[in-house]
C-alpha cells in the first residue's frame, strides 16, 4: 500500500464557514484492500476527522463487532432506513 506522509495534509480552500462544512472522503474497495487501515491513518494526519460506521445486513465476520466494523442490522431494518433516508430528501 501507497504510505501517506503526514508532513502537510493539504486541505482545499472552503469559501463557506461553520462546523458543518468540510472535506468528504468516500473509501471503496474490495475486502481486504485496505479500507480501514487508510481511514485510520487519514483520521490521524487530518485535522478535526470524523469517521462514519456503515450500517450492513450482512451477518457479522469473526472478530467483527457490532457498532464498531459496522452497525449490523436486519434487512428489514436496513431498507426501513433507506426509505426514510430517501423521504427526507425528498
Amino acid at each position: 500500500m501507497a504510505q501517506i506522509k503526514p508532513q502537510k495534509a493539504q486541505m482545499a480552500h472552503n469559501t463557506r464557514s461553520g462546523p458543518e462544512q468540510g472535506l468528504l472522503f468516500i473509501i471503496s474497495a474490495a475486502s481486504g484492500t485496505g479500507k480501514t487501515t487508510l481511514a485510520e491513518r487519514l483520521v490521524q494526519i487530518l485535522p478535526n476527522p470524523r469517521m462514519s460506521r456503515s450500517y450492513t445486513s450482512r451477518p457479522a465476520r469473526a472478530g467483527e463487532r457490532d457498532g464498531g466494523d459496522y452497525n449490523f442490522v436486519s434487512r428489514a431494518r436496513l431498507g426501513a432506513r433507506g426509505r426514510r433516508a430517501r423521504q427526507a430528501l425528498g
